[in-house]
């Protein structure tokens, strides 16, 4: 009962020094440690996220500039906006049969990892692994779950560099930007009108 009411509380006795993520016990301190932080040497002075990688940590502080605009690809074919460039290409090698992908031999989608595919997957069959500590929501892969966190700590990662204005996910921010650009990358099968979002 002591570490349920934790969940509702926040008032966890172990704290990540590197990003005050809150854990119930030592050993999911650690683990949190270990997959989250272990091996990050570069540290952003803006807002405190640490990085692997020089190029990973080059971008990132290049997105607290106030000069910052957001690259944005749509994809020709589907509609899709990929804001990275090597997440792009691989997109339209998928596109083009260029990539063979992994096929879900329940329903046939072919997608680009083995990672993607188990998480395809469990939309199938339901399975739910990744659970919130503080309402218990349950989800199928942990970038979901890392997204929903944020209904319950506010957070706000993705800033709009046009207006300032921010948001939880990269998605919605994704679709505010074209409010200021004018793009309308998706068609009305009925009208052929430009729209913002499918």
């Amino acid at each position: 009962m002591e570490f349920h009411s934790m969940g509702h509380t926040k008032n966890y006795p172990f704290k990540c020094e590197y990003c005050d993520q809150g854990c119930a016990s030592h050993y999911e301190l650690n683990r949190h440690r270990s997959s989250m932080h272990e091996g990050c040497l570069y540290s952003c002075q803006h807002c405190g996220k640490r990085f692997r990688y020089p190029s990973n940590f080059k971008a990132h502080v290049a997105k607290h500039s106030p000069d910052y605009i957001q690259e944005m690809y749509p994809c020709s074919t589907c509609g899709k906006v990929i804001t990275n460039r090597r997440s792009f290409d691989r997109h339209m090698s998928a596109h083009n049969g260029e990539l063979a992908g992994y096929v879900c031999e329940i329903c046939g989608k072919t997608v680009s990892s083995s990672v993607s595919l188990r998480d395809h997957v469990r939309a199938h069959t339901g399975e739910k692994p990744f659970v919130c500590e503080t309402c218990g929501k349950r989800f199928t892969n942990r970038k979901f779950l890392v997204n929903h966190r944020r209904i319950h700590t506010k957070e706000k990662p993705f800033r709009c560099t046009m207006c300032d204005k921010r948001f939880t996910q990269k998605g919605t921010l994704n679709i505010h930007v074209r409010y200021h650009t004018g793009e309308r990358p998706y068609k009305c099968d009925v009208c052929s009108k430009g729209l913002f979002m499918s």
